[in-house]
């Protein structure tokens, strides 16, 4: 006889903006070649910073909406809501076609959340199925990642 052990899946109040897309966001020259990194699902792994305000989360958003319209899977995580979760809650997400990070910098200096990062960072490059999109607010080595092996591969 075994017994079975029910996981209720709490919901984390972070939803998708209906109106995000590709087509609405206005790209300059210079984004041109950031919409086509974006697009591009040869494109494993794209890191983006801009100032607040700038469309890195309207993007974000664009790249999950664009991916749900084709019936396969997305999560949107802002790290500024949620870093108040567990690290944990980025376990098995490499099984997810496209993983969007918002607002990275806030899990910055935080050894554990850096930590789950990488490792899913990790497990999705060795899948070799899914995407991971990651944005901050400022540049890379601005942020005050603790980590190396983090800094490097984003």
């Amino acid at each position: 006889m075994s017994a079975t052990k029910t996981v209720k899946q709490l919901p984390l109040g972070m939803w998708l903006r209906e109106g995000a897309s590709f087509e609405n966001f206005l790209a300059s020259l210079l984004n041109q070649q950031l919409l086509a990194s974006l697009k591009n699902p040869a494109e494993p792994f794209v890191f983006l910073w801009g100032t607040e305000s700038a469309g890195k989360s309207h993007l974000l958003q664009a790249a999950c909406h664009s991916l749900t319209a084709k019936g396969e899977s997305s999560v949107y995580l802002p790290m500024s809501e949620a870093a108040q979760f567990a690290p944990e809650m980025l376990e098995g997400l490499e099984q997810i076609s496209l993983v969007a990070i918002d607002d990275v910098d806030a899990i910055a200096g935080d050894r554990d959340w850096e930590t789950a990062l990488f490792n899913l960072y990790n497990r999705i490059r060795d899948t070799g199925a899914g995407r991971l999109l990651v944005a901050a607010n400022k540049p890379l080595a601005e942020i005050g990642l603790l980590l190396p092996d983090l800094q490097s591969r984003l």
